[in-house]
């Protein structure tokens, strides 16, 4: 799948960022104290901040409890065990059937089983729950990211115009999308323009 904006990554960013600090802050303390001297206020600095950054990592790990991994894009949630990681999308769905960002999540964890026709039944009930003037540009960008994936999907299926019409409505919502963006900057709005002409290519 394609996104204007990757779901998630600036908390992802962070993650890394801050293991990749707190490992080092502890291989610093762990060598100070094999050496026999008295760890520095840097590297005590260090050891505390490794410590936290790796308590923040942890409790926002797909796995952890006090994540919804059914607001998690696929991606980013380990199948730890066989159909784990399916199950807990179904679940996330059931607890809220009105959700469109769950069942979009769910029919994407189909998608990667290669299961379209479940994957397309999701994408339609996630597009019922998502009106076409939904204020703001967040449910717009969900709404383009669920059009397109079923356009994909049915063609999988060898749909060819439930395709064609599912992507006309996606390219539709990006130009909405674009047209009304705050941002005047050129740049911004010649990258939304690449985007239209990439998915209008046949094949795309």
């Amino acid at each position: 799948m394609q996104y204007l904006l990757p779901a998630f990554l600036p908390v992802c960013v962070l993650q890394a960022l801050g293991l990749a600090a707190g490992l080092r802050g502890a291989a610093r303390a762990a060598r100070a104290a094999r050496q026999g001297e008295p760890p520095p206020w840097r590297t005590r600095r260090a050891a505390a901040a490794a410590a936290v950054a790796l308590a923040v990592f942890a409790a926002l790990a797909p796995g952890s409890p006090l994540v919804d991994a059914s607001l998690l894009h696929p991606l980013l949630v380990p199948d730890a065990f066989a159909g784990e990681r399916l199950a807990g999308y179904r679940r996330g769905v059931a607890a809220h059937p009105d959700s469109a960002l769950r069942r979009y999540h769910l029919a994407i964890a189909w998608g990667m089983r290669r299961r379209f026709a479940d994957g397309a039944r999701e994408l339609e009930a996630a597009l019922g729950r998502l009106p076409a003037d939904a204020p703001g540009a967040g449910p717009q960008l969900l709404r383009a990211d669920i059009l397109l994936g079923l356009a994909q999907f049915r063609a999988a299926l060898g749909e060819a115009e439930a395709s064609a019409r599912a992507l006309a409505a996606h390219l539709e919502t990006v130009e909405r999308l674009r047209d009304g963006m705050r941002s005047r900057d050129p740049f911004v709005r010649a990258e939304f323009d690449l985007v239209l002409e990439r998915r209008r290519q046949p094949g795309d």
